[in-house]
């Protein structure tokens, strides 16, 4: 089967941002499966949280961002979600995220149909059958699959092309004025 052009696409923004594709892929799909989890189980301590310090929470940032952007996605599951449930106890990961998720919606060729997706396969609290996902947006199962595909390459390219190198900048430049 050859790829789709939406698929082209997507590869060739990888290749404009420097970001391999089947690494997106897989830190993407990895941060989705377990996002609902990690984030309905915080969900109270993260709606209490104060930032105290611009300098502490640099570093804590500065830390949570390299370690997302360098990790392996093969290691241990248990190992990983053990990770990612300390970087998801801040608030800004989750804001880091539904910023990517933003970006998603926004996409112009079918960004709508690809955050209702995402929005309904990983983020709700309650995981909605993939089956139920293809009657909200209206897809055959075979165009759906395709769609889930390109919309989560993209929550990736989102997160570790723009999000992600735009806060590392952010950060930078305030460690440079402090």
């Amino acid at each position: 089967m050859g790829y789709s052009r939406n698929i082209r696409e997507i590869e060739t923004l990888c290749r404009n941002l420097g970001l391999d594709k089947d690494n997106v892929w897989h830190k993407t799909k990895a941060l989705l499966t377990i996002y609902r989890k990690v984030v309905w189980s915080i969900h109270q301590r993260v709606d209490d949280m104060v930032m105290e310090d611009i300098v502490t929470y640099g570093r804590r940032l500065d830390k949570a961002l390299e370690y997302l952007y360098d990790f392996a996605p093969i290691e241990k599951k248990k190992d990983f979600e053990d990770q990612v449930n300390y970087l998801f106890e801040t608030k800004w990961l989750i804001d880091l995220i539904d910023k990517s998720l933003v970006q998603l919606k926004k996409y112009p060729d079918q960004g709508e149909i690809y955050y209702t997706i995402i929005k309904n396969a990983y983020l709700n609290e309650k995981k909605i059958p993939d089956i139920d996902v293809m009657q909200i947006v209206s897809l055959e199962k075979t165009v759906y699959y395709q769609r889930k595909k390109e919309a989560i390459y993209l929550v990736g390219i989102a997160l570790w092309g723009y999000a992600i190198p735009e806060i590392k900048a952010e950060m930078k430049f305030l460690s440079t004025i402090n």
